[in-house]
This record gives structure tokens, sequence and C-alpha cells, in this order.
């Protein structure tokens, strides 16, 4: 709308835009940027007229026609160490990538000598050899040649720890060369279309502070008792035997008599009484009787006549995706009980493993 698309560079909430004109237009052009931003609800900073900046990790300089690597003054620089809980193939290879990223953000051999100290000191600090040279040339050459058509490629992430010594990602490819050595499939599941990348496991730190969450979970929870449930009439009209406020929870239905009883397993990232409530609107109108496995269900024992009272209990607690664990572990704890349980008598598919987790859905960008 207002700059080419090969003029703008963003990641993130930081963006960076060159454009050509004089001060004034410039500054006609950011307030259009303003108001649009204000008609969506939103708000923006904007620093006009510069020959000068950082971007990310890199400063550019347009009167120079020069760039260099980029970082905040009091900014600490470390790396792992080199005895520490990560792949060999991560630690062997992280001196030449750190040189590499060096050479890509200097624009002359003088600037990459210039920051490479800073980068050198905090590599032999974590107990590297880091003595590489600038591959300004060899980066250009290795970025005009043509790219390769990318290959859809499956990846078998297991988690890395050095107290493990079985080559697990070698079992895995031996056990693909069996299965599919000789089999049709083997143009699909091969060890060109299959590949192995351990994955690290969190950090000491990341480990004492989810520890610490813990604990205080539980002192806030029985601090909170009281606000257990808020249902009128107390325990007595409550579901959940008044425990209705209860968040982040993997929740067990039980439906029929004891001959003929069926399960159904959900999972409530809010309070589990907004998730009741949804399922009571399931319940009563029939408009909505193909929400749940447990509403189309309900309205077959109805139907025939068949009691539909339900038992309600949680089985575990798990907290939902967030974007600093890059992971739901609420989704995964749901799936491991449709699986663990799964029988006769439970209610969920197993195609419901196969869901995408919901929850990450409120921290994409186009939310805000």
């Amino acid at each position: 709308m207002f700059f080419k698309n090969e003029h703008v560079g963003l990641y993130r909430d930081d963006g960076l835009a060159v454009t050509s004109g004089s001060g004034p237009e410039i500054e006609r052009t950011k307030k259009k940027i303003f108001k649009l931003f204000q008609d969506l609800g939103l708000k923006i900073t904007i620093d006009a007229n510069l020959k000068q900046t950082d971007f990310l990790d890199i400063w550019l300089d347009l009167p120079n026609h020069s760039f260099r690597p980029y970082r905040k003054e009091k900014d600490n620089l470390k790396y792992i160490d080199i005895k520490s809980n990560h792949p060999k193939s991560i630690k062997k290879h992280l001196p030449q990538m750190i040189a590499n990223r060096i050479s890509e953000l200097s624009s002359t051999q003088d600037i990459f000598r210039a920051n490479q100290k800073l980068y050198q000191n905090a590599l032999e600090q974590a107990g590297y050899d880091c003595q590489r040279e600038f591959e300004g040339e060899v980066m250009k050459a290795k970025n005009s040649k043509p790219k390769a058509r990318k290959r859809k490629i499956i990846w078998f992430n297991p988690p890395f720890n050095q107290s493990v010594k079985t080559n697990i990602g070698g079992k895995f490819l031996n056990l693909i060369d069996k299965h599919f050595g000789n089999n049709d499939l083997k143009k699909f599941f091969n060890r060109n279309s299959i590949k192995v990348s351990y994955s690290c496991l969190p950090s000491m730190e990341a480990i004492i502070r989810g520890h610490n969450r813990r604990l205080l979970s539980k002192s806030n929870a029985s601090q909170e008792e009281n606000k257990a449930c808020n249902c009128r009439g107390g325990q007595k009209n409550c579901p959940l035997q008044g425990k209705c406020l209860q968040k982040q929870i993997i929740y067990r239905a039980e439906i029929g008599e004891e001959h003929d009883k069926k399960a159904y397993i959900g999972l409530a990232s809010n309070t589990f009484k907004e998730r009741f409530l949804n399922h009571q609107m399931s319940f009563r109108q029939e408009k909505y009787k193909h929400s749940t496995q447990l509403s189309k269900h309900l309205w077959n024992q109805r139907e025939q006549g068949k009691t539909t009272d339900i038992k309600w209990s949680v089985i575990a607690r798990a907290p939902s995706y967030h974007p600093s664990r890059k992971k739901c572990e609420l989704c995964l704890a749901e799936k491991f009980y449709i699986l663990k349980l799964h029988d006769s008598n439970i209610l969920n598919t197993r195609e419901e493993i196969m869901n995408k987790c919901r929850h990450r859905n409120k921290f994409l960008l186009s939310n805000y």
C-alpha cells in the first residue's frame, strides 16, 4: 500500500522499510500509516528519515553502503557450553555457524575482524576453539547457486540426553530400512524422505522455573479452595462436586447404566464450568446434537428412552499451549488418555488424536 513488497522487512513486531522522497513526503506517509493502525485499534511507533539504523542483529549504513553485526550495549553474549547436554553435531558446528553468520552480517573483511573479537571471546568462554576467517566471498558464491527444489521431508525429533547411550536415531532409520526396504511404500518412506534430528531438552533454568511454578500453583490452589465453585445451591448442584472452577484439566464424563456405561474424555483450558455450559447447550438444543460424541450419544439415548444421567470427574491436569513452551501439554494429555482408555466403552474416536491444538490460535498476531 505504502511501499513495494521488496522494500519491506518484517519480523514479529519489528519492521524496516526503504523509501525515497523528501522529508515532508515521508512525514505524510508516516501519518497515513498512523491513521491506518488507529482505525484498526492498534498502535505503532515509527522513526522516519533515517540513513543509519539497526534491524534485529544488523546495523545498516546507507551513506557508506555498508553493514555490520549489531548488538545492544547491555546484551551479555553467551553460547551453550561445550560440556552442556546438547547433541555433538550442534556443539561441533556452532563455531562455524557463528562465523558464517558474522560473515553474512559484515560487508567487508575489516568489519568482520573488528567485530570478530566479541563473538570469539564468548565462544572461548564456552570452551570452543574458534579461529575462523572472513568467508564473505564464499557465502556469496553459495547464495548465487540456484536453489534446488525442496523435498517433502518427515522429521523424527527424539529428545537428546547425554546419559542415553543408545543410538536412537540409528535404530529408527534401521527400522525404516527393515519395514519399508522391500515395500511398495519405499518411495514415500526412505532415508531421503525421513530424517532424524535430536531436539534439546529444557535447560536447567527452565526445569527449575517449571518446578517453582508447579509448587506455587499448588499453594495458590490451596488458598483458593473457597473459590472452587460458584454454583447456586453450593456443592449439591455442582456437576464436579464443588470444584467446577478448575482450569486446564482433563475430565471424564460417564453416561448410562452400570451394564451399558459409556465414557467420554474431554479437556477444558478455561474453567470446567464454561466447558460444562457448552455441553449443556448441545444437550438441550437439537441443532447442536453433533457438536461432540457425548452429545450425539446422549440424544441417541433419549430417542431409545434410556437414562441420560452424566457423572463428571477430573482425571488429570496439564498446562495448555504457551509460546514459551511451544507445545500444548493439555492436548497431549487428552490424546494420551483417549489412547490409554480406548475400548468399546469409550465414545471418543481414534481420529481425535490427529486433531490440531486450538489453544495456540489465541496467540496469533491476526488476533491483535
